[in-house]
């Protein structure tokens, strides 16, 4: 496996945060060993390595629960209402294909609204017919009703997880409206590209790609020049290149003025504040050839103005919510309105083949806000490649709205206008320039790159950092990009409640094309604007960048706790080094400390180093002060928590003898044990033993290392492959035989026993649902322990956990709900586990 191909699950740097540390517990839910890796190779079965979708697909939706849903719907529809012929349900049932097409010619009339159509139709009537012996029935409403054909599936909903179950009850007609919004287009993707158990994705919250942010006709221009967006590398690249069919490309340049307009972008995802730091690098590699007369795709300054070649390129960050002012119609005075709009729906709407780009009455503000380059872009903040600066949209804004009312006063004199350059315009030099080198020149072929650029988002200090080559380059601070305007045209809104106002912002790239006119060639002229969203390794140190400013916000947290203490226990004549004892002993008796380690040893099963510890306490004890009493005996505790039987049970199942561990769960527990929760574990017992079975026969089978499975063997067996297959053969006829009544339960034994046929390790491959339990007996093991542990504990009256856990789950939960729920910011950089746990 190359090291290229390997790419981050969750960005390193976002680790170190409040929610990277949730990330990384979802995922380990799922998958604990891809967890405690953080890697996966593009390679692998569950990387989701697919590019831009292609929109032929026969699919009522992209979500395999919803899909079956709606197709069962649109077919007991469509067969109600007599639209699929003679005999539906022997015909077209299991044809998917000519099903969707039918609900394709139907569709726009499954939307409408009652009554609808013959509105809007005038006297013209469309006739529905119904297969009944000399009987046609004209009735536009029955496709839009909301009874006929509607069929409740919600008492066949078994199969399906419980978050889908609701979809049972709804109409076809609210079915399709209430997944309208997650429709699939070309340019939608999974919430990441890892794929987990039964299909089903790993819920990632921040960007994995990029989304075209454009007008819908520009969108078609763009389609024209191949737009593609690859993620399967690990980063998101952007590619336009000039094979495509030249006549749809010429038709529509004709009809647009390339240079006039910006192709924006926008991430599939935004940032929410409770990210705490978020950042991306992005670069761009052009091939010009003979196909577009050796001009790039991507515009940039003539090289005999500016030595440079700096690219027509933005990239930056917008707001989600923007505040929009509709333009005045002209025969209403001193008309003025605005609205806040949600980029998330205007993209939305973009790909939305049923409607158009927004509502008639304010479709035209949004078409001309939509080809602004960001940092013109209403709500952005953005830096330039080609004059090495970085624009505040805010600011600019109003600084052109100062000059525009100065300069309509004709009794100002120039001394009380003000001097542009006086104003703060939001434009802010870099100092640095960004160039777009010409790597090579051949007769065919000329090859540009630019700089590395990146761009990240501080919401604990409220600023923003641009880095150039892995190099921080400016910092942008909060006075430099709040403006005079109302607190809802500012990046960070302090005035609000931040648990109830959405301040998450999209990272946003933008770029103006030369004006080309491609002609056929042995090769075409492509652009790749490649973004690393975190899954590659940055050039720029972040880690480090988050750790130094994890650091100050520790101290910040730390001197909170010093006010408090002083303020509230310390009494005023104390000095500072008593407080600071007070920080790191609490609490001078170590006591309550002490029996929480031993409480947290005894509720484990570590009988062992219970022993120890309480020993090397009463030892230290002994030497601080010889004449101190001995320490209390435990030895009650140990007794009514059963722990000698808990560890028993442990070595009996850490040895494999399960046999042995059934027979002394069922004297020494039958009360519990014969329990609906006891039985689940005895099959769950008897299924890890059927595991051991087999992993014994397959290693000899296959002449495997005892440690290439994870798996060590306790004792060796000796016995000849035809016994150890004949002893698992046998081992599970006796479980069907015991749950031959349980369908459930057999299927999970004939999964397991699909093995018995594999012929060679090759085969192995074949079942990667089984792969994980044989490379992972002993977690199998551990996890199984935990649960009979805990389920003797809390029959003799004991917690499920014990205090010193429950107290380090308090608090980790309450971080949490600090920083996600409540978004405080002083949180957003505390990962408990990581910075208070040594875990």
């Amino acid at each position: 496996m190359s090291s290229s191909s390997l790419i981050y699950v969750i960005p390193p740097y976002l680790l170190n945060t409040c929610i990277g540390s949730k990330l990384q517990h979802d995922l380990a839910k799922r998958d604990s060993q891809l967890s405690s890796l953080n890697v996966i190779s593009t390679d692998s079965d569950n990387f989701h390595s697919e590019k831009s979708k292609t929109e032929g697909h026969q699919r009522f939706s992209d979500d395999p629960y919803l899909n079956e849903i709606i197709r069962e719907k649109v077919l007991y529809k469509l067969a109600v209402i007599g639209a699929l012929g003679d005999n539906p349900m022997e015909f077209v049932s299991h044809d998917t294909g000519y099903l969707y097409e039918q609900f394709l010619v139907f569709k726009h009339r499954l939307l409408q609204e009652e009554g609808e159509n013959a509105a809007s139709n005038g006297t013209e009537q469309e006739a529905v017919i119904v297969d009944t012996p000399g009987t046609t029935k004209t009735q536009s409403s029955m496709f839009s009703s909301s009874k006929v054909g509607e069929v409740n599936f919600s008492g066949l909903s078994h199969d399906f997880p419980p978050q889908y179950k609701k979809y049972h009850q709804y109409s076809l007609k609210e079915l399709l409206l209430a997944t309208k919004k997650n429709a699939s287009h070309k340019y939608k993707f999974p919430s990441s590209f890892v794929r987990l158990d039964n299909a089903r994705f790993f819920e990632y919250p921040l960007p994995i790609s990029w989304v075209p942010f454009v007008p819908n006709v520009y969108l078609e221009f763009l389609d024209g020049l191949g737009l593609e967006i690859d993620n399967g590398s690990g980063h998101s690249v952007v590619k336009l290149s000039t094979s495509g069919p030249l006549s749809k490309f010429s038709s529509l340049r004709e009809d647009m003025k390339v240079r006039s307009k910006f192709c924006n972008f926008i991430s599939d995802k935004p940032v929410r504040p409770s990210t705490g730091i978020f950042y991306y690098e992005i670069e761009v590699e052009q091939e010009a050839t003979e196909a577009s007369g050796f001009r790039p795709i991507l515009a940039m300054k003539d090289q005999s103005v500016s030595s440079d070649s700096s690219l027509y390129l933005c990239a930056g960050f917008t707001k989600k919510y923007i505040t929009l002012e509709a333009t005045p119609n002209n025969n209403i005075v001193n008309q003025a309105t605005s609205e806040l709009v949600n980029l998330e729906q205007i993209k939305t709407d973009i790909f939305s083949k049923e409607s158009n780009l927004i509502n008639e009455s304010v479709s035209e503000d949004i078409e001309d806000l939509l080809g602004h380059k960001p940092g013109d872009f209403k709500g952005s903040y953005a830096v330039s490649f080609e004059d090495s600066a970085f624009y505040n949209s805010v600011k600019s804004s109003e600084s052109l709205q100062r000059t525009a009312i100065l300069n309509m006063n004709r009794r100002s004199t120039i001394l009380n206008r003000s001097n542009p350059n006086q104003n703060d315009t939001g434009r802010i030099d870099i100092g640095i320039p960004f160039k777009t080198r010409l790597v090579s020149e051949t007769p065919s072929k000329r090859l540009y790159k630019t700089d590395s650029v990146g761009c990240g988002i501080n919401f604990i200090d409220k600023s923003l950092f641009i880095t150039l080559n892995g190099v921080l380059a400016r910092v942008i601070t909060e006075e430099e990009l709040a403006s005079s305007s109302p607190l809802k045209d500012n990046l960070f809104n302090d005035g609000f409640d931040k648990s109830k106002m959405d301040n998450s912002v999209y990272p946003m790239i933008g770029f103006g094309l030369n004006d080309i006119d491609p002609q056929e060639a042995k090769e075409p002229s492509t652009l790749q604007v490649r973004t690393n969203f975190g899954f590659k390794e940055f050039k720029f140190n972040i880690a480090n960048y988050v750790k130094n400013f994890k650091l100050e916000n520790q101290k910040f947290l730390y001197l909170s706790l010093l006010d408090k203490i002083q303020s509230s226990k310390a009494p005023a004549t104390e000095s500072a080094a008593t407080i600071e004892q007070c920080i790191l002993n609490v609490n001078d008796d170590c006591g309550m400390l002490n029996k929480l380690i031993k409480g947290y040893l005894n509720h484990e099963g570590y009988l062992d180093t219970f022993k120890s510890f309480n020993a090397d306490l009463k030892n230290l004890s002994q030497e601080i002060d010889p004449s101190n009493e001995p320490p209390i005996d435990d030895s009650v505790i140990l007794s009514k928590s059963q722990a000698i039987h808990r560890q028993t049970v442990k070595n009996y199942l850490m040895k494999n003898e399960f046999d042995l561990l059934l027979k002394f769960l069922s004297i020494n527990y039958a009360k519990v044990w014969s329990s609906f929760s006891g039985s689940q574990l005895i099959f769950k017992i008897n299924l890890l033993k059927f595991i051991y079975l087999l992993k014994n026969y397959l290693e000899h089978k296959f002449k495997v290392h005892e440690y290439e499975f994870d798996f060590e063997l306790q004792v060796k067996d000796d016995r000849t492959e035809r016994e150890l297959y004949e002893r698992a053969l046998s081992f599970r006829n006796e479980l069907h035989d015991t749950y031959h009544l349980n369908a459930q339960r057999l299927e999970e034994i004939d999964e397991l026993s699909a093995v018995f046929l594999v012929n060679d390790r090759k085969g192995l491959e074949s079942f990667p649902k089984l792969m994980p339990m044989f490379d992972k007996y002993t977690k199998l093991q551990t996890e199984l322990l935990a649960e009979i542990n805990r389920m003797i504990l809390q029959s003799l009256g004991f917690k499920q956990v014990s205090n010193l856990e429950s107290i380090f789950d308090n608090v980790n939960k309450n971080i949490n709900a600090l920083s996600l729920q409540h978004h405080d910011d002083k949180f957003s950089l505390v990962n408990f586990e990581r910075d208070h746990m040594d875990l």
